[in-house]
This record gives structure tokens, C-alpha cells and sequence, in this order.
């Protein structure tokens, strides 16, 4: 890839079978998984920082998630597993 950067990180285990359970079934490599999640927490973090609120929409109706606080959004991942 063209002007890319290579860096080195340090993962829990956790974090680890996370992306590559989520590379393999989305048919992609660990670098665009990891390339994705970033984008999505950068999202994330500029909508938050201008007032927007996070909504999960589904069958059960919505959920407000306060993606915000490092804690919360940990609790939100151990209940999603």
C-alpha cells in the first residue's frame, strides 16, 4: 500500500482472537480489520465530541451506548461475547 506505516502493538489475548475471528469472517486481512476499527472509533469519538449520541437499533428496540467512557464501552464488548 502506497504511503502506508508500519507499526508494531501490543494486544491482550482477547483483542487478538478478536481480530482474527472478525478477519476471518469478513474474508479480510488483520491490518484492514484493525484499519476499520479505527476508522469506526474515530467516528465515533469526533460525533461524541460534537454532542452526537450513539443508538443501536433492533429487534428488541433501541439501546442508547455511551461509547464515551473506556469502562462502559469495555462492559458493552464482555456482554457482546
Amino acid at each position: 500500500m502506497p504511503g502506508s506505516v508500519r507499526l508494531s502493538i501490543n494486544v491482550n489475548p482477547e483483542t487478538a482472537t478478536a481480530i482474527r475471528a472478525i478477519s476471518l469472517n469478513r474474508g479480510e486481512s488483520a491490518t484492514e480489520t484493525v484499519r476499520r476499527a479505527v476508522a469506526v472509533l474515530d467516528l465515533v469519538e469526533r460525533e461524541t465530541a460534537a454532542g452526537t449520541r450513539v443508538e443501536l437499533h433492533g429487534a428488541a428496540g433501541v439501546r442508547v451506548v455511551d461509547l464515551t467512557a473506556p469502562a462502559l464501552a469495555e462492559e458493552e464488548a464482555s456482554d457482546a461475547r
